[in-house]
């Protein structure tokens, strides 16, 4: 080996990239930047076969959809996200309901007061409501109760907890 001259070694450049790289990638890990497995990518990884060619047909947006779907109809009311801003709208689906069935969708407080106008929702052929609730301005920040139910529930409302923010 050579000793160094203090010179640039321009027959090394990989080694110059390398060290960057992994420079980099200690600052995003140590940062908790570190990238999060997507679901399903096994199954479509296996689906490319030993060559890395696709067995079969790979479509990722309909993958994409069935795993977005799945989420907002896992449960009778789920909010499109945890917290929100007062005075917008706020998209709410669920699923397992009775096909046909007359869902009201509510908003209320933690001491039971409802919030807004709340809105109605009628499940599709899979047994899928989808609606939106308007969050009134002025709605002060604070944990609330989404709550969906029909006037035939013997056990009650179907809730999830949201967050509401005031501006």
């Amino acid at each position: 080996m050579e000793a160094s001259t203090g010179e640039s070694d321009e027959r090394y450049p990989v080694k110059k990239t390398v060290l960057a790289v992994v420079l980099t990638a200690a600052a995003l890990l140590s940062a908790g930047c570190a990238s999060e497995p997507i679901p399903g990518a096994i199954v479509q990884q296996e689906a490319q076969g030993k060559a890395g060619q696709a067995a079969g047909p790979v479509d990722a947006m309909a993958s994409a959809k069935a795993r977005i779907e799945a989420k907002a109809y896992a449960s009778p009311v789920v909010a499109e996200h945890e917290s929100m801003m007062a005075g917008q709208d706020w998209t709410v689906t669920g699923g397992g309901w009775t096909p046909g069935a007359a869902v009201t969708v509510t908003l209320t407080s933690a001491d039971g007061t409802a919030v807004g106008t709340g809105a109605k929702a009628v499940a599709d052929a899979e047994g899928h409501i989808d609606s939106v609730i308007t969050i009134p301005e002025g709605t002060a920040t604070g944990t609330y109760t989404l709550a969906a139910a029909t006037p035939t529930d013997t056990k009650g409302a179907h809730t999830a907890k949201v967050n509401i923010f005031s501006s």
